[in-house]
């Protein structure tokens, strides 16, 4: 997709891969911005998607605190701009494959309570707390 073209060496695929992938989800509704790609649900954007190799997720406020220990110990995931929503790095396929299990999860959320997308969330706080440096993997 020419909206997600290579940004300073990184290879596009991955982000590429998951943009083609959510198009295909009947629920939702692509957007060209001047940003990025957008999906929508129901007119509430669920999905940022930029150059390079992150793309942010609205995953609700009650997910977000529900899945807090999961998604602290993910690397690939960190707290997005605005509350309510993560930042997911998508540097492989299996960052890919992540990215749309959470977008499909976030999306079940969306659905059953519109209204909980805007309620805040004490990840933000718990994450700040948590973060210490892990140890190099073997």
């Amino acid at each position: 997709m020419a909206v997600l073209a290579r940004a300073e060496g990184t290879p596009p695929e991955y982000a590429a891969l998951v943009a083609a992938r959510l198009t295909a989800w009947s629920d939702l509704t692509p957007k060209r911005t001047w940003r990025g790609l957008e999906f929508r649900v129901n007119g509430r954007r669920i999905v940022r998607m930029s150059k390079g190799r992150t793309a942010e997720l609205r995953l609700t406020a009650p997910v977000i605190d529900r899945w807090e220990s999961v998604l602290t110990e993910c690397e690939q995931v960190s707290t997005g701009e605005r509350d309510g929503w993560i930042t997911v790095r998508i540097a492989n396929r299996t960052d890919a494959e992540l990215f749309l299990a959470l977008v499909s999860v976030a999306l079940k959320a969306t659905l059953k309570s519109p209204a909980a997308a805007s309620r805040g969330s004490k990840w933000r706080a718990v994450r700040r707390m948590r973060r210490t440096p892990r140890p190099p993997r073997p």
